[in-house]
């Protein structure tokens, strides 16, 4: 079983390596988020009691992820095929960031809302 200390340790450790995969600062996440520099420090680094709801939301909106995605990060739930986040591989396998990755996600809209056609039909 795993302390708490390292469950906050895993909390931190996940958010900081998915700001730096956004690659946006400290800074950046605390002001996308309204919450502190200095808290993003000390949760990033472990030393928190509580995040609660309302902070842990705000922060994984601000890494344009979701709750789960960020919870599966930090290994609370496991990882399965069903919860691939494609704008979070995109950015890791890829690269893709800003302007960029919104014309990949369009992209990838515009392909999945296509209608297939048959092979005899133009």
């Amino acid at each position: 079983m795993r302390s708490k200390q390292s469950n906050q340790d895993q909390l931190g450790r996940a958010i900081k390596k998915l700001r730096q995969d956004l690659g946006i600062s400290a800074s950046e996440l605390a002001k996308r988020s309204g919450l502190s520099r200095s808290y993003i420090s000390y949760l990033e680094s472990g030393r928190f009691k509580d995040v609660g709801l309302d902070k842990f939301a705000r922060i994984a909106a601000a890494l344009e992820v979701s709750a789960d995605q960020l919870l599966i990060a930090a290994g609370y739930l496991p990882a399965s095929r069903e919860t691939v986040d494609i704008r979070l591989t995109l950015r890791r396998e890829l690269g893709l960031k800003g302007n960029t990755l919104e014309q990949a996600m369009e992209f990838l809209r515009f392909l999945t809302d296509r209608k297939p056609r048959s092979l005899g039909t133009p």
